[in-house]
């Protein structure tokens, strides 16, 4: 059995250069690090990028068997610091590969045996692919627990009120322990 982590594997544009980032890919980069089977759910590109990311996953053993792999750009995620080295973010995600969650492609979750579902960040707000990804992880739901990871990211949509509700409607799916 494995565990899977779902969600974003992005580019950060850091002013040293790009590196892979994404809470759920990082996720799955640390659970393989300690040795854990961990597949990553989410879309790759296959641009420049996309070779980056799926390279490093590989690179530290995470399974890519679940991914999706598209022809849009990868996410990015312009990356400034300010004078105290305060992060700010300028997100690229419209019509990227990075979140093209769809049902056709997600993996059957009563045919796979999985240990445990990570999910989170970003993709649980863009849309439309947050809404086959909602319905999907709760099928998930019925046969493993589901850890959700918020990692909210206010730079992206600012409305709190309509965060607050979509993070709520995850942690209302989300394993209660």
């Amino acid at each position: 059995m494995s565990v899977w982590a779902c969600g974003e594997a992005l580019i950060d544009l850091l002013p040293e250069g790009a590196v892979v980032g994404g809470g759920p890919a990082n996720t799955a980069k640390a659970l393989a690090r300690l040795g854990r089977s961990v597949e990553f759910i989410g879309g790759i590109s296959t641009d420049r990028y996309g070779v980056q990311i799926a390279q490093e996953l590989r690179s530290d053993k995470v399974g890519l068997n679940l991914s999706h792999f598209g022809e849009e750009p990868t996410a990015t995620a312009q990356v400034t610091l300010d004078e105290k080295g305060t992060a700010s973010y300028l997100f690229k995600v419209e019509h990227t590969t990075t979140f093209e969650f769809k049902t056709d492609w997600l993996p059957d979750p009563a045919r796979a045996r999985v240990e445990a579902l990570h999910v989170g960040s970003l993709a649980t707000i863009v849309e439309p692919g947050s809404q086959a990804l909602y319905e999907w992880v709760m099928r998930v739901a019925e046969f493993a627990p589901v850890i959700f990871d918020p990692n909210v990211r206010s730079a992206y949509l600012a409305d709190r009120p309509l965060y607050v509700a979509s993070v709520e409607k995850w942690i209302s799916i989300s394993t209660p322990e």
